[in-house]
């Protein structure tokens, strides 16, 4: 018997996401620093923004009923503060960033960027094509690319990363450069133990296992998913299913199980299975690795969030957008606020 489900999984995104200096002039956000931060460049960040700061109801949240523990998924939150001061909030760090890499000398310059999208285009050919299709003009990916630039130079910068070291880095990390075990798998989820009968007739009889699964399985979407499993990382999947996949062959069915998580009966089809294999080292990869370990180093020896503090509580700073003025106003003043001192300590003789 499964303890834990079959059938969970989480999925992660990532994506290029700020507050940017392309798309030219229109109304004005904020000035820091006597530099314009333009409305275009904020609309473009709310549009994109992929991550925020939010209070979640934990009623609202669904547990697996068999560890009890919390997934990934979809509910409903309340952003706070309100995601327009966020977007602000982030078009002004943004700008304290690039403004502290200039006064550091550690802004990138054009070529660096040039250079940044030829290394992007490696992992991705249709890197730009991407990016614009989703809005972005040209102007806007560099400028994101420059912030990425500008803050791994803030990072990285005094540290000295040779290829020595990447080589060594990969060398003593094998688990790290192993695309792992992976298993295309094909499932029927049935609610009781007469239509597991009824498939497993079927499918003794010689029938395919698509075609018994879209007569029997009552996963949701299971038609449109051709009945295949979403998780192919075997290291991934629950524990219980892994070891079913191990002990099978290609091409061959599982035995029947009971995922006591979802209350139902499953059968597993293998149709591939890959054994672990070395990454393809590529200059991509190698570039990734490097700068990991430049913020790493670097972060052993400075702290480049300081810095950009330090410049934001000194800085001056107008907001342009009325409804902004007094969330902004209020934020910077704790920001800005002395911090109580601590008080000394006294001893019994001294009072």
């Amino acid at each position: 018997m499964i303890k834990k489900s079959l059938i969970g999984i989480s999925v992660l995104a990532l994506t290029v996401v700020g507050c940017g200096k392309g798309g030219g002039g229109g109304e004005e956000l904020a000035v820091v620093n006597n530099v314009t931060i333009p409305m275009v460049d904020y609309f473009k960040t709310m549009e994109r923004k992929n991550r925020l700061t939010a209070f979640v109801n934990p009623q609202a949240l669904a547990a697996d009923p068999s560890s009890g523990r919390l997934g990934t998924q979809l509910t409903v939150v309340q952003p706070s503060p309100s995601l327009a001061f966020q977007a602000l909030q982030e078009c002004i760090a943004n700008e304290i960033i690039r403004q502290v890499a200039k006064d550091e000398a550690v802004y990138p310059k054009p070529e660096d960027v040039e250079a940044e999208i030829k290394l992007e285009e490696e992992r991705d050919p249709n890197f730009v094509k991407n990016l614009s299709q989703e809005g972005l003009s040209i102007d806007q990916i560099k400028s994101e690319l420059t912030l990425r630039l500008a803050r791994l130079n803030l990072q990285a910068k005094g540290v000295t990363v040779t290829d020595a070291d990447v080589d060594k880095f990969v060398k003593d990390n094998p688990a790290q450069f192993t695309v792992p075990a992976k298993a295309a798998l094909q499932y029927i989820e049935v609610n009781d133990q007469k239509t597991r009968d009824l498939a497993d007739k079927e499918l003794k009889e010689g029938q395919m296992f698509a075609a018994v699964a879209q007569h029997y399985s009552t996963q949701p979407n299971g038609k449109e998913m051709q009945y295949r499993f979403p998780e192919e990382t075997i290291a991934n999947m629950a524990p219980a299913l892994q070891k079913l996949v191990g002990e099978t062959k290609e091409f061959t069915a599982t035995k029947w199980v009971f995922d006591d998580g979802r209350k139902k009966w499953v059968k597993f089809y293998v149709q591939r299975k890959t054994k672990p294999q070395p990454v393809n080292m590529n200059n991509y990869l190698r570039q990734m690795v490097k700068r990991e370990l430049q913020r790493t180093k670097g972060a052993r020896s400075q702290d480049p969030n300081k810095r950009i503090a330090e410049k934001l509580k000194t800085s001056k700073i107008e907001i342009k957008v009325k409804y902004l003025e007094e969330p902004w106003k209020k934020a910077y003043a704790e920001l800005t606020k002395p911090k109580d001192e601590p008080k000394a300590e006294t001893t019994g003789a001294a009072k």
